[in-house]
């Protein structure tokens, strides 16, 4: 039992502390057949690219998808093609500011039939509390959902404001 503890530690030690990878996965089915590669850098960014091809008719799908790492959080984008040829696809990205203790989010996606929608967050504390709003919009700049949150504590009293604002569908 002695040796287990000890042994332990050690292999910890001889890893390295960041390896990059690559991961290779192929299928051959009746019906279709494709890969998929995922590759890891070791400090936090991914890329993943697969591919399916139908056998009846030689259609093909693929997707991808990539993430890095930045000082701050990161950038992530991707797209999908289906087997028709069309497309969708999406960017986002999250940071932190450091010591202020805030944060803030983007993203935007198109769909396959090419609406498109964008994200915004943002979220902050405060001396006694925090702060967090969101909003969505269509492509079109027309605002589909928003929501503001103010949380805040003093002298024995808790203060909490919701504001939220939507499109309704008929």
């Amino acid at each position: 039992m002695k040796s287990l503890l000890c042994i332990a530690p050690l292999a910890l030690i001889a890893l390295p502390a960041h390896a990059q990878s690559t991961h290779s996965t192929t299928v051959d089915r009746p019906n279709y057949e494709g890969s998929r590669t995922v590759t890891r850098d070791g400090q936090g960014s991914v890329s993943l690219d697969s591919s399916v091809t139908r056998k009846s008719d030689g259609a093909t799908a693929s997707r991808d998808y990539d993430r890095t790492r930045t000082d701050s959080g990161w950038t992530a984008s991707g797209s999908t093609t289906g087997f028709a040829g069309r497309t969708a696809g999406f960017n986002a990205s999250h940071s932190h500011g450091g010591g202020t203790a805030s944060t803030s989010a983007s993203a935007s996606a198109t769909g396959f039939g090419g609406r498109s929608v964008n994200y915004q967050a943002s979220a902050a504390r405060t001396g006694n509390g925090y702060t967090r709003s969101a909003d969505l919009t269509g492509g079109n700049g027309r605002l589909l959902h928003s929501r503001d949150v103010s949380q805040s504590r003093g002298n024995g009293y808790f203060s909490r404001s919701v504001s939220t604002s939507r499109i309704r569908r008929r």
